[in-house]
């Protein structure tokens, strides 16, 4: 996509962690430039640099959508929904094992919800669906809000999805929700980061109704039941498997 922005001779320059694939690049810049040369590797990350050699990409944002027929189970019945996503967005793969025992557990919900962290969107199509109420569906990745947005206008759901860091753009909205259901992100980058689902659950009466709910998966070793103490109010354990548990809590 930058290939339609760039001169001709233009340098890009691309930087990630070893680990996370940033080497990968060395392939996938041939269709753009003659090398990407190494410059420097440090801190267990690579830096590289590149001349783009002016052949501009020619497909356009629809053509990368991956569409994905799925049916989910959710509130007893099966839903029909075409999940669309770009790459690297949150269950582009399918839905992850995770989110499916969220939506087998959920009870019905009503109002206005969030999807906090919503990837590809299958959780507020979901859940909009079988409960005939209206998602606001945000994260902070440019692809993901594209995708869920995609997801819905396909599928015909009462939804929308917008970038937001953390709960920042509702809350400086003055938006007011009745329900939160989430399978929230625990990485940044490569490490785990509590912060995110921290700061959801300190943050969140400020866009909330006086009576709220909140629906969570969430890997079982993560400590968010204390986090659910301090901030809200103790939360019940409504499912879970070996890997995962379904956390349900309301405003006291």
């Amino acid at each position: 996509m930058i290939s339609k922005l760039l001169n001709t001779d233009a340098t890009i320059y691309v930087v990630g962690e070893k680990k996370g694939g940033v080497k990968s690049c060395e392939k996938q810049i041939k269709s753009y430039s003659p090398k990407a040369n190494k410059l420097d590797a440090a801190r267990h990350c690579q830096l590289y640099s590149a001349w783009f050699n002016g052949e501009v990409c020619p497909k356009q944002m629809d053509d990368w959508f991956n569409v994905r027929p799925t049916s989910v189970n959710i509130n007893s019945e099966s839903i029909e929904l075409n999940l669309y996503s770009l790459p690297g967005v949150f269950s582009a793969s399918g839905v992850d094992e995770g989110t499916q025992l969220l939506l087998d557990t959920i009870e019905p919900v009503s109002g206005k919800g969030i999807d906090f962290g919503c990837g590809c969107g299958v959780i507020s199509a979901a859940v909009a669906k079988a409960f005939d109420c209206q998602l606001t569906a945000i994260d902070v990745d440019a692809l993901a809000v594209a995708s869920s947005n995609k997801t819905f206008k396909m599928n015909d759901v009462d939804a929308k999805s917008i970038a937001s860091n953390g709960l920042s753009e509702l809350a400086s909205a003055g938006k007011q929700f009745n329900f939160i259901v989430t399978n929230p992100p625990f990485h940044t980058g490569l490490k785990t980061d509590y912060g995110i689902t921290e700061a959801l659950l300190k943050n969140c009466k400020k866009v909330m109704k006086p009576a709220f709910s909140i629906w969570m998966v969430a890997n079982a070793f993560l400590p968010y039941p204390e986090l659910f103490n301090r901030f809200i109010s103790p939360s019940v354990i409504k499912n879970k498997n070996k890997r995962f548990n379904i956390y349900f809590t309301k405003s006291s």
